[in-house]
């Protein structure tokens, strides 16, 4: 950990409204037609952050100064003990001033950003780092004078990544608070800095907050004065609140629009689905999702309980996200390339903003958050279409636009006055017409007079696709209601003896009971249940090595009477030996890519072409309505060549992108029935990345969720009903979704 040195200088708290008022004092804040800026202590570190405070946010954004040294008492010191050294904050290694600490939506209680601590750091608020540093020069084998812009002159080790850090420099800072038109204020903290030899530069970061508005605008501006190029790159690095009591939240979402369908240049068709921020079992995911498949510049997270949503509006559409779940967190990073000639200066944009009332976002036109519903016709009615329009500012008398476009061609606009709104009030439209003829491609845009010191509005319009949702082949069989499944492999077992689960296993453990099943983990030499005992719907490997041949005979048993059995890589050769369960002639070489690209570095732009990918090879219902490629990247890094038999029926096959070797177009998922039963068997371990959770499909890995939860289903669909099991022993039952 590297400590923060280099305090910010300047007064921070230059008020521009009419005398100071006390952060505790809160009641001035209902209906006040200002924004207050006040300090406070707000994290317990010792060290007082800047608030901006209107009716419906509170701010808190760190000054950069770290807290103050641990004292002991006089006794202690006379006895020889050291006091305790500080509790590292995550960021004390680059905690630079005008980080955010966190955003309270003030109506509801909810802190969007997690403060917790996990593995000896306190993770909080919303850093941004100039993540690949710029090397100036070798000062010793092995050991580099870097600049981190942002923070200063440091001394690192080869590609002086972050951990290796040691701060030497962190120039001069400046900060001020002053107020803007309309009652509200803005915060300003600026470095310059010279480490010499040619690399200099001026670093200015605003954010301002206006009175009955939840949009923070952070206005950033990067200029070279010095004579050598800044390559590097930026991102945010939010840890979204996954937790809620230190425990898995499971009504938390996340998204980022992704471009589905043919693109258009002007409305892309969007995929914005609310994905389910997951927790595997012992692991996460983890990996980038690349630009060019992204296709609007924002992103958003929020609560399904509450109907509570966070924005995320950039300038631009990033290079790559780097994206990833951790215990009770998660972060979606957009990253910017910065290649900066000298003399030149990059200003870019970034808006926050957040609301109650929408169940997932869908577009937004820089006033306004959408989404739809839609209540498909059936035995209670003829079905509905409803647009929810949430101003993330207070609207009066406000004119919606509306333009719809069917699948047919035909084209509609109207406009549609809205009296009053906002950020907690917002508004449902009824669009009753629509609901037989969906698909339908909707622009809208709000309209209001500017508030006092509003920026001039944009021409941004909000486009999103509403449709009717997806239904799922008709082939492929319900939910498995709560049947038992059982996932094998080489476990371990902890100190109580109960079998600790692998990462691989965490991932079957959550596809499985996302398709309805209760698991339970199992030794792979022990097989199957003792006689007498109820078996499984549904066994799972968690890859393949030898078996007892009394194991085996039973796994022959169970899948001829109508079981399911999923085999996931790698396999051992000789596993086939005495059985004919497989349908496989052979497991041949395993193929296992190096490393991945440096973490941070713009080797992540076009990463995906030095990955495999899945196509499919026919048409199936456990295909149905998935993304692959060339639509979505998989990144697979692990595979094995198999050579199925005659029987088999190949669903998926790899895709290897241009001038990656070796080429390979192997069965990458095949199917056969056996008996009564079926067999799947996947030729990639079940977290295929390299490194090993490198693992996403889509966003946050709703893709591969689905892959597996679908082809559970499937391949269980000839098991004779039994009671539903008890959940893996150890972990408490899951509440579902309805």
């Amino acid at each position: 950990m590297m400590t923060r040195r280099g305090a910010v200088v300047g007064c921070l708290l230059a008020w521009a409204v009419c005398g100071a008022v006390a952060a505790s004092d809160l009641t001035t804040l209902r209906h006040s037609p200002v924004v207050l800026a006040t300090s406070a202590d707000s994290d317990g570190d010792g060290v007082s952050e800047v608030i901006l405070e209107n009716d419906y946010v509170r701010v808190e954004i760190l000054t950069g100064q770290p807290p103050p040294p641990v004292t002991s008492s006089l006794w202690s010191r006379l006895r020889g003990q050291r006091p305790a050294p500080v509790p590292a904050t995550h960021g004390t290694r680059f905690m630079g001033p005008g980080w955010i600490g966190n955003i309270v939506l003030k109506p509801s209680g909810r802190r969007w950003f997690v403060t917790t601590r996990q593995g000896g750091e306190v993770w909080r608020g919303i850093p941004e780092e100039f993540e690949q540093t710029v090397r100036i020069r070798e000062t010793s084998p092995g050991v580099w004078r870097c600049l981190k812009l942002g923070i200063g002159v440091c001394e690192g080790l080869g590609w002086c990544l972050r951990d290796s850090l040691k701060l030497l420099d962190a120039g001069q800072w400046e900060s001020r608070v002053e107020g803007v038109p309309g009652g509200g204020q803005s915060v300003t903290f600026t470095q310059t800095l010279d480490a010499g030899e040619g690399y200099s530069y001026r670093y200015c970061k605003r954010l301002t907050l206006l009175p009955g508005d939840t949009r923070l605008r952070i206005e950033r501006t990067l200029t070279n004065t010095g004579t050598r190029t800044l390559a590097t790159t930026w991102y945010t690095h939010a840890f979204w609140g996954q937790g809620r009591g230190g425990v898995f939240d499971e009504h938390c979402w996340g998204t980022v629009p992704l471009r589905r369908g043919p693109p258009t240049p002007a409305q892309p068709e969007l995929d914005t689905e609310a994905c389910a921020i997951s927790a595997p079992s012992g692991t996460g995911y983890w990996g980038p999702l690349a630009g060019e498949l992204v296709g609007d510049a924002w992103y958003a997270c929020g609560n399904h309980e509450g109907a509570e949503v966070f924005l995320t509006v950039l300038a631009e559409i990033p290079a790559f996200y780097r994206v990833w779940t951790y215990g009770p967190t998660y972060s979606l990073e957009p990253f910017r390339l910065i290649d900066l000639d000298p003399g030149r200066e990059e200003r870019w944009l970034e808006t926050l903003a957040c609301g109650v009332g929408l169940d997932r976002l869908e577009t937004h036109d820089g006033l306004a958050a959408y989404g739809s519903s839609v209540v498909p016709a059936g035995a209670g009615g003829p079905g509905s279409v409803t647009l929810q329009v949430l101003p993330f500012r207070e609207i009066r008398n406000g004119t919606l636009r509306v333009s719809v476009r069917l699948a047919s061609g035909a084209e509609r606009s109207f406009e549609h006055v809205i009296p009053s709104a906002g950020p907690t009030q917002p508004v449902a439209l009824p669009l009753a017409d629509l609901a037989g003829s969906l698909p339908a491609q909707v622009s809208v845009r709000l309209v209001a007079a500017p508030a006092a010191g509003e920026p001039a509005a944009g021409e941004r319009v909000g486009w999103l696709t509403i449709r009717s949702e997806v239904a799922e082949s008709p082939e492929l069989p319900e939910p498995a209601h709560g049947a038992a499944a059982l996932v094998l492999g080489p476990f371990a077992r902890d100190a109580q003896g109960a079998l600790v689960s692998s990462p691989a296993a965490g991932y079957l453990l959550e596809y499985l009971r996302s398709a309805g099943f209760a698991p339970t983990l199992g030794l792979d030499q022990d097989g199957l249940p003792a006689a007498g005992q109820p078996p499984p719907a549904l066994v799972a490997c968690v890859g393949l090595r030898p078996l007892p041949v009394a194991v085996l005979r039973r796994l022959e048993a169970f899948v001829g009477g109508g079981g399911g059995l999923i085999v996931c890589g790698p396999l051992e050769p000789s596993a086939l030996e005495f059985t004919d369960l497989l349908p496989l002639q052979s497991a041949g070489a395993s193929i296992r890519l190096g490393p991945g690209p440096r973490d941070g570095t713009r080797e992540f732009v076009g990463a995906w072409r030095r990955r495999y990918h899945l196509e499919a090879a026919v048409d199936h219902p456990v295909l149905q309505g998935l993304t692959l490629f060339p639509q979505a990247y998989q990144d697979i890094g692990m595979l094995q060549i198999l050579a199925p038999t005659a029987a088999a029926e190949v669903l998926l096959r790899y895709h290897t992108p241009a001038g990656l070797l070796p080429e390979v177009s192997a069965p990458a998922l095949l199917v056969s029935s056996y008996g009564q039963g079926r067999v799947a068997v996947l030729a990639s371990p079940v977290d295929w990345g390299i490194p090993a959770h490198w693992l996403l499909w889509g966003r946050l890995g709703e893709q591969q969720r689905a892959l597996f939860s679908r082809l559970a289903r499937w391949t269980a669909a000839g098991a004779p009903a039994a009671a539903p099991a008890d959940p893996v022993e150890g972990e408490a039952p899951r509440r579902r979704r309805p």
